[in-house]
């Protein structure tokens, strides 16, 4: 009978850390992951860390995912979540965080993944490991951070390309802004840039 009402408790811990985590009141949840061992518990460490990464405040969000790369025993976090996390992580600028959080991700080499550890570099200022991190990778992300990484380096020029490659007008004349490529700005730009391109 004790070990059932141990688990009957473990499994309202479990339910409340997710409800209480869905409702942005994260310092609660995460108490009832501690007090009932819920660490190694994946769905419901996965479903309270991506709640907070989707909208947990950036100071509850740094202090409990900053320190996860080190935490032993790692939590039991999903690829979901970790993903989230490390996203939200390079927003926030700490690129290194994400990327060693992603470093003990289960799919290192999905795209996913790549994605994130290619925009985590460039958030640190390593273009260069963007290009090798995204390497044979296509889609509108991969060509965002392929014109990204060239500017970065100082190549408008090889940028151009993958510029003018994007299919979303606002990021296109971004960067094009950016580049100094007021063929593609006349193109794409705002009124304002347009004109001032022209």
């Amino acid at each position: 009978h004790e070990t059932r009402g141990a688990e009957d408790s473990r499994g309202l811990a479990r339910a409340a850390a997710r409800v209480l985590a869905r409702g942005g009141r994260f310092a609660p949840a995460f108490r009832q992951i501690e007090e009932f061992g819920l660490w190694q518990d994946g769905p419901t460490v996965s479903d309270v860390f991506t709640a907070l990464a989707t909208s947990g405040p950036d100071a509850e969000l740094l202090r409990r995912a900053y320190p996860l790369p080190e935490a032993d025993p790692a939590p039991a976090l999903d690829a979901g979540a970790r993903q989230a996390l490390a996203a939200r992580l390079i927003a926030l600028g700490f690129g290194a965080r994400a990327e060693a959080l992603l470093a003990t991700s289960p799919t290192p080499d999905a795209p996913a993944v790549r994605l994130l550890m290619g925009a985590a570099a460039l958030a640190r200022e390593a273009p260069d490991e963007t290009l090798r991190a995204i390497a044979g990778l296509s889609g509108p992300e991969a060509t965002r951070l392929r014109a990204e990484a060239h500017l970065a380096l100082g190549a408008p020029e090889s940028a151009a390309p993958h510029i003018a490659a994007l299919p979303d007008t606002a990021n296109r004349a971004d960067l094009a802004w950016r580049a100094g490529n007021w063929a593609l700005l006349a193109e794409t730009g705002t009124e304002a840039q347009k004109a001032l391109a022209t």
